[in-house]
């Protein structure tokens, strides 16, 4: 009888203690978790007014280390209004004093926006603009600690095979660092709207979830960004926005809160050497006209097109005397070079002799 009733004062015992456990950890679990997210994501204070800024521009030049750039790469997270849930986090870098350069895809469809930097501290952040063809968004942080440089953005092409590290916080994950070289440079990289993004890079360094919007650094001399990590298409395939690019459409989002592309209206393939149409038209690089759009900015300059039946269609070999060998060349000149109103002049193959045509670049939003 004395060993049943210690058995069941035993079982007894053991079911309170497992009850005020469970009581205990409900109250102070959820009290955690609250305080918490109360801290980062909830009350958040934003800038009222969007501040002036002045016009950004950089020489490239670098003094930097990698381990001093690294205080440059941010966190970024975003979320709906009014959710405590985490919609989107990648990284981000100090673009000027007051400004930070990120994805477009990171931010979109969101409307919140925290910041954490390298040594631990938060910030929210405003939204001041973004750009879905190049995936180039602005944001503007409430607070900079002092210690955070701003990264210096190279404008020169980089080599193949130049070495590069790629910074950013890959699944939340604290600044993370990967390295690999330059597998190909003036990319035209395909993304889901209409027009790819021109003068891109490719990467064999290791690109995973949370890198997008951090920098892709130059290690062949001081640290400087040369492009901005976008996607991965598999091992050892990586690509990201070129600094360059990336710096034209960053400081029209600033100054205007918009990138406006230029647009001239023709599809082009690359004239490949020693085909049988390079034999027969007797030039070895070029650009065959296979379609201009209608209504275009090139619509009234009498392109010779093959989607309109032409067996000889004209072959563009220039713009405004730099020599175009692939699609990506005309598209970065544009993209890197001219502004819709600008004008441009073609040097045009056809039949034997090379004429020239002058158009003024379009607003590519308004043919889309």
């Amino acid at each position: 009888m004395t060993s049943i009733l210690e058995k069941l004062f035993g079982v007894v015992l053991l079911l309170s203690l497992l009850c005020f456990g469970l009581l205990i950890g409900g109250y102070i679990f959820p009290m955690y978790e609250d305080t918490t997210q109360k801290n980062i994501f909830s009350e958040p204070e934003y800038l009222n007014d969007r501040a002036t800024v002045n016009s950004v521009d950089y020489t490239g030049e670098s003094n930097m280390t990698i381990e001093e750039a690294q205080k440059g790469i941010v966190t970024v997270y975003a979320k709906k209004e009014g959710k405590e849930e985490v919609e989107s986090q990648g990284s981000g870098f100090m673009y000027t004093n007051n400004h930070i350069m990120t994805n477009e895809h990171v931010v979109s469809g969101t409307s919140e926006f925290y910041i954490q930097y390298r040594n631990g501290e938060w910030s929210s952040a405003e939204f001041v603009g973004s750009d879905v063809d190049t995936d180039i968004a602005i944001l503007k942080p409430e607070t900079v600690p002092n210690d955070v440089p701003v990264l210096p953005m190279q404008m020169r092409l980089p080599s193949i095979g130049e070495p590069v590290v790629a910074i950013g916080s890959p699944s939340g994950l604290e600044t993370t660092v990967t390295t690999g070289v330059v597998s190909s440079n003036k990319v035209l990289m395909t993304v889901a709207t209409t027009f790819g993004i021109p003068d891109s890079i490719q990467t064999d360094a290791a690109l995973n979830p949370g890198n997008s919007g951090g920098p892709l650094l130059s290690r062949s001399n001081d640290a400087s960004v040369i492009g901005i990590n976008r996607a991965t298409l598999g091992e050892n395939m990586g690509y990201a926005v070129s600094s360059r690019m990336a710096h034209e459409v960053g400081k029209s989002i600033i100054e205007k809160g918009n990138h406006q592309h230029g647009f001239v209206g023709v599809n082009t393939k690359s004239l490949q050497y020693k085909t049988d149409v390079s034999k027969n038209v007797g030039i070895d690089y070029g650009l065959i006209v296979s379609n201009v759009t209608e209504d275009g900015p090139s619509s009234n300059i009498g392109l010779r097109a093959e989607s309109d039946n032409f067996t000889a269609p004209d072959i563009l070999v220039k713009v405004d005397d730099k020599k175009l060998r692939t699609n990506e060349d005309l598209s970065s000149y544009i993209a890197l070079n001219k502004e819709p109103g600008d004008e441009i002049t073609f040097e045009i193959y056809r039949d034997g002799n090379v004429i020239t045509r002058t158009i003024e670049v379009g607003n590519r939003y308004k043919y889309r």
